[in-house]
């Protein structure tokens, strides 16, 4: 029987179905993200991953470090906002016959945004994707390399694809 993972709510939320073991994933990725952001303060340098998280201001590094200072607490402390609300939706809902659903609203949503594109970032330098002809090419290189990583990007991305485009009025419930 098929399903609708995403169907717009009235007021801007969307209710979410998805198989059980895509919610798992999502957890997954929730801990990674959370791992990633663990250690990250305005003292701490950007590493591969994390400066895909937070990436340079400016390339001034006397500017940066100003920049750091002011703000990388606050765009930290927004992170994991975001990554506990996203959480505290893939633990609530309900689940039958295999499917997960939950409804969220629009400050959820816009965690799930967050949340979503965050993963989006980290998994792609894991994978080594650096220009926009990688980005097209995810779910060939998935296909190539049968890699767990690829193929959670790539269904990231249509997660998150899927979400704007009912957001935005281009899909009809998917």
């Amino acid at each position: 029987m098929l399903f609708r993972r995403l169907v717009r709510q009235p007021g801007g939320g969307i209710r979410v179905t998805l198989p059980n073991a895509e919610r798992a994933v999502l957890l997954d990725v929730a801990t990674t993200l959370r791992q990633v952001i663990a250690g990250v303060d305005a003292d701490t340098p950007p590493d591969e991953l994390t400066g895909r998280l937070f990436p340079r201001a400016y390339e001034d590094p006397l500017e940066e470090m100003e920049y750091a200072d002011a703000m990388m607490g606050s765009l930290v402390d927004t992170k994991r906002t975001l990554l506990d609300t996203f959480v505290d939706t893939l633990h609530g809902g309900r689940t039958t016959q295999g499917r997960w659903r939950t409804d969220l609203d629009p400050d959820q949503v816009e965690a799930w945004l967050a949340v979503l594109q965050d993963g989006r970032q980290v998994l792609s330098r894991v994978v080594g994707i650096e220009t926009e002809a990688d980005w097209e090419r995810v779910e060939e290189i998935a296909d190539e390399r049968e890699d767990h990583a690829v193929l959670v990007l790539a269904y990231l991305g249509d997660l998150l694809n899927g979400m704007v485009l009912l957001l935005m009025g281009g899909l009809d419930d998917a």
